[in-house]
Order: C-alpha cells, then structure tokens, then sequence
C-alpha cells in the first residue's frame, strides 16, 4: 500500500515560469531603486550640492558668480525655483549685480514660462 502525501510529489516546473518570475523579481528591485532614488534627489541636501554645483560650473565656464539662497525643484513637473538670486561677472572688478528675490521656472512639452520677480 502506497502511503504518499500529494505535498512529497515534486511537480515538474512549467516551462518559461522560472523565467516570469526572475523578471517579476527583477523589475520590482528596479521600481524600488527608481523611488529610492527619485525622493533623494529631492532632498535639501541633494539640492543645496545641486545649487553649488551648478554655481561652480557657471564660474568655470562662462565666468559668471551665481549666488543664491536656495534652490527648490521638482523634476516630475519640471519645476525650478531660485530664490534671492544674483548673477555677476567674474571678470570686471566692479561686477554690476543682477539681484531677483525670485527666478521660477516651468517647462513643459513645448513650452517653457520663466518669471522674475525683484
């Protein structure tokens, strides 16, 4: 008399399942880095190195010395914010300053709308 539980039966895997679920597995990680990465980016941290960053590449470049308060962005509506910004020429010793309390940006599509305010 044959005693075996249906559960001690190995079944044989279905061809292309193993597959599926590697690739299932694999996007999850995927989607998980992508949010990771998309709330870090919009960190004050990540903003303010953002900020000086862009600072030091304006002066090494086009030799223009960008201050700024701070730097807000949301790169889902491509949105940009600055905030009491100014904007000088490293080359001319008395440099005329450019000062705005607010530069906004907003791009989308085809369209992008700028507004300065002093």
């Amino acid at each position: 008399m044959d005693t075996t539980v249906d559960s001690d039966i190995q079944q044989p895997e279905v061809p292309g399942k193993r597959p599926r679920r590697l690739l299932v597995r694999l996007a999850t990680v995927v989607l998980v880095l992508l949010l990771v990465a998309g709330i870090a980016i919009h960190t004050s941290f990540v903003r303010g190195r953002a900020l000086s960053s862009a600072a030091s590449w304006l002066s090494s470049h086009f030799d223009i010395l960008l201050r700024a308060d701070s730097l807000d962005y949301n790169l889902l509506t491509l949105r940009c914010n600055l905030t009491n910004l100014s904007l000088a020429n490293r080359r001319t010793k008395n440099s005329a300053r450019s000062g705005m309390s607010s530069l906004r940006s907003r791009s989308g599509g085809t369209s992008t709308e700028t507004t300065f305010s002093r």
